[in-house]
Parts: C-alpha cells; sequence; structure tokens
C-alpha cells in the first residue's frame, strides 16, 4: 500500500511540473498567432490602399481615376462646364495612362492656349479609327470651355500667334514640336496617334487650370 501511494504522489508531482508546461505551449500558440493575423491584417491594407493609389493619379493638379469599361481601361477626369445656368462636371476618358504620356516627347516651353485652334494633317491619320476619337476628345473640350477647334486644310502657321495652329502627321516617332508661334507638329508612329494626342489634350487642361477655366 505505501508503495502504491507512493506512485501516485509521484505520478501527481509529474502532472504538475506537465501543467505550467502544457500553459506555455498554448499560451505561445495564441501569441504566434496572433502575431500572423496582425501582419495579414497590415498586409491586407497595404495591398488596398496600393491597388486604390495606383488606380488614381494626378497630372498637374488634375486627377485621373483609372476605370474599366469591358475590356477597355480608361483614365477618366472630369471639369466642370457650365450647362442651363450651373456649373456641371464633364467627364473625358484617355486611353492611355497620363503616367504614359508623360513620357511623350513634347515642346511646350512656349505654349500659350488660344481661343481658336487651326489643325490639318498629311497622310492617313484614320488607324482604325484612333484618329477621329483623338481628334473628337480635343474638338469638345475645347468646345466645352468655349473656344473653337476646327479643320481647316488651307490653314497654316500665323506669324504673330492669333491662333494654335496643329499639323498632324506620321512619323519615327510619337513628338510634339514647335514649329513657330502658337504652332506644334504631332507625329506619331505606328498609328499610335492617341498618345501624341492625347499629350496635347493634357497640355491644354493644364493651361486651363492655370488660367482658372476648370
Amino acid at each position: 500500500m505505501v508503495k502504491k501511494e507512493e506512485r501516485k504522489e509521484e505520478v501527481s508531482k509529474e502532472e504538475s511540473k506537465l501543467k505550467p508546461a502544457k500553459k506555455n505551449y498554448y499560451s505561445n500558440i495564441l501569441q504566434i498567432t496572433l502575431i500572423v493575423a496582425f501582419f495579414i491584417l497590415i498586409l491586407v491594407f497595404s495591398l488596398y490602399f496600393s491597388v486604390k493609389a495606383s488606380s488614381n493619379y494626378n497630372y498637374n493638379g488634375i486627377d485621373f481615376k483609372t476605370v474599366q469599361e469591358g475590356e477597355l481601361i480608361l483614365y477618366q477626369t472630369a471639369i466642370p462646364v457650365m450647362h442651363k445656368g450651373s456649373l456641371t462636371p464633364y467627364n473625358f476618358y484617355l486611353r492611355t495612362s497620363p503616367k504614359e504620356l508623360e513620357k511623350v516627347d513634347a515642346d511646350f516651353e512656349n505654349f500659350e492656349l488660344m481661343d481658336l485652334t487651326a489643325w490639318n494633317f498629311e497622310g492617313d491619320i484614320s488607324c482604325e479609327g484612333y484618329g477621329v476619337i483623338a481628334m473628337e476628345n480635343l474638338r469638345i473640350l475645347h468646345n466645352v470651355t468655349e473656344m473653337t477647334f476646327i479643320r481647316d486644310d488651307n490653314a497654316t502657321c500665323d506669324s504673330q500667334g492669333r491662333y494654335n495652329f496643329i499639323h498632324i502627321k506620321e512619323g519615327s516617332s510619337n513628338k510634339i514640336t514647335e514649329t513657330g508661334n502658337n504652332c506644334y507638329e504631332i507625329t506619331f508612329k505606328d498609328c499610335e496617334i492617341l498618345k501624341p494626342t492625347e499629350r496635347y489634350f493634357l497640355e491644354v487642361l493644364t493651361k486651363l487650370k492655370e488660367i482658372n477655366l476648370i
């Protein structure tokens, strides 16, 4: 009987030693789980704000938002226009990211926005409809801000700079070159007409903001 009692005491002592060890083990598991959950939460929030930031872009104080229409990814901005006696946002959609447009070689050092812009072209600028999209965006932007944007095949650069003049043609690169007083030549390669024309669009927006018209 004595031996059995001694054996029970030994087992009881061993069990009492194991209880704190088990408690520490589960406590450590809980701490590790909480730490992992914390870092996962940080990662999720970081990804969320990263995606949100990448879908928005500010170009010279003009906000653009990435939107998707079917398979098309567009870059939307809005400007206030007067409609029926009150200011209403008018949306524009670019096909090229403003970040990408900044890479287009453009000479706007002396750019001055005039009330009238005349434009013409040489060769084929249709480019499966992209040419129409490019020029229509520019026409609407000028019209809703009460400026005139017209195609004139006989127009040339005015030496006195009384109007903006744009000549468009295909070339070896996407580029905007100043050719005279308020006169610009837009060249595009491989039918990428949207890139340089949308770069010109950005410059018009920038000027409109500078003179507080938008």
